[in-house]
């Protein structure tokens, strides 16, 4: 039974009946790379399920966006279907406005807050676009996806640098997504997955 619950990036947390930890990711995990005061740029990524931790993630820095200097992040999520892409709701709420005419995210990077981007794909049905709704793009995460998500996480900066890239996904996946982010100039050892 959980006592109390704080996902927390890279600080310790309790986790069960006042136990306390820190949050690892991969091989390559180290607690202190993660705070907020150091790290501008986030790349996530999730294949079904593997949204679950990543979620938890995102949402802790949202919730804590006042508190720190800017973060850019962009969540590239997929799954089977569009109905199963779970917690979408919630995170469109987190996101930057989508000019829903022209399908372009705005780029402006405040002073401090989280500037979110969600970036949804379906492997099964055709892409849909609902009014006010962020696009579900049809087929898997591309090396094309994550060019994009690069390009808008560097609009603005002097450095084409992302501080991190954190995958969970389905068995395969990882492998794949340290694969494409290379190709994109990201060494593996920024990639953190699970």
């Amino acid at each position: 039974m959980v006592n109390h619950w704080s996902f927390c990036i890279g600080i310790p947390c309790a986790v069960l009946y006042g136990d306390q930890g820190t949050i690892a990711w991969g091989r390559y995990a180290e607690p202190a790379a993660l705070h907020t005061d150091r790290v501008r740029r986030l790349l996530f990524i999730a294949g079904g399920v593997g949204i679950n931790p990543l979620y938890g993630m995102i949402r802790q820095l949202h919730r804590g966006a006042e508190q720190h200097a800017a973060v850019r992040a962009v969540l590239l999520y997929s799954a089977c279907a569009i109905e199963e892409l779970v917690f979408r709701a919630e995170l469109d709420e987190m996101a930057v406005p989508e000019d829903i005419e022209s399908g372009t995210i705005g780029d402006g990077m405040t002073e401090t807050g989280l500037m979110f981007r969600p970036i949804y794909t379906a492997t099964r049905g055709d892409q849909r676009r609902a009014a006010g709704e962020v696009t579900v793009r049809s087929g898997r995460i591309s090396g094309d996806t994550i060019g994009e998500a690069i390009a808008w996480l560097t609009t603005g900066s002097h450095s084409t640098a992302v501080d991190g890239v954190y995958v969970c996904g389905p068995p395969g996946m990882a492998e794949e997504m340290v694969e494409l982010c290379d190709q994109h100039n990201v060494p593996p050892e920024k990639v953190q997955f699970e």
